[in-house]
């Protein structure tokens, strides 16, 4: 690893470690309001100053990338499941079942996903839980054909021909041989999908289908 990409990991981290205990050890709350301060600029007490109700800039960009950044994970931990076990599926069974996935694969791909999650949003409510459902159906599709490609690849090597010969179960086989095997380039694919879903995340926050504020009643 160059010298470069050590730096660029080492802020990356810093800014990850600052989204999660940040908001923990600020002083100020992301929603308390403190007419005094109204749109105060950058000071000692607020580093990034204060909006139009007081409330501190800074600890509100933390909390809310706390949020985007549970979003986002648990977007990943939604569609990389999905897409890992129709990859394997696919490429290990072939025939109709590969046609079958690849055909729904190039369905979602071929939309852009942006507009299958301003849609899907749409019609779910907004919401974390109906951005986690709209990001990862739309999602699944690259880890899909990427573990399938894998699969397609390996599948006829020596050492899986062999345990099948010996009458090894499909599941031992893809679990303890293939599924190593493909492990690498989909947590690459992840990590770059990352940074796309924070921009997605964003995208949609801003076009009114993000993160809502709980409702208010009598007593509360």
């Amino acid at each position: 690893m160059t010298a470069t990409a050590r730096a660029a990991l080492g802020v990356l981290g810093l800014m990850v470690l600052a989204v999660l205990i940040g908001p923990l050890l600020s002083p100020w709350s992301a929603t308390a309001t403190d007419l005094t301060v109204v749109r105060a600029g950058p000071s000692a007490a607020h580093w990034l100053g204060t909006d139009h109700l007081g409330r501190d800039e800074l600890t509100r960009l933390l909390v809310a990338g706390r949020t985007s950044l549970g979003i986002v994970l648990l977007t990943v931990a939604s569609s990389l499941p999905l897409g890992l076990a129709l990859g394997l599926l696919a490429g290990w069974r072939g025939g109709w079942v590969d046609s079958l996935v690849l055909r729904a694969s190039d369905v979602v791909v071929a939309v852009p996903a942006l507009l299958v999650g301003v849609v899907l949003a749409g019609v779910l409510g907004g919401g974390a839980e109906g951005l986690v459902l709209a990001l990862a159906a739309g999602g699944w599709a690259a880890y899909a054909r990427l573990v399938r490609m894998e699969v397609l690849l390996r599948r006829h090597a020596p050492v899986v021909q062999a345990l099948t010969l010996l009458g090894a179960r499909p599941g031992r086989v893809l679990a303890r041989h293939l599924l190593p095997a493909v492990a690498g380039p989909v947590l690459v694919v992840a990590g770059t999908d990352v940074a796309g879903l924070v921009l997605a995340v964003s995208t949609l926050s801003f076009l009114g289908l993000g993160v809502r504020p709980r409702p208010r009643s009598g007593g509360r």
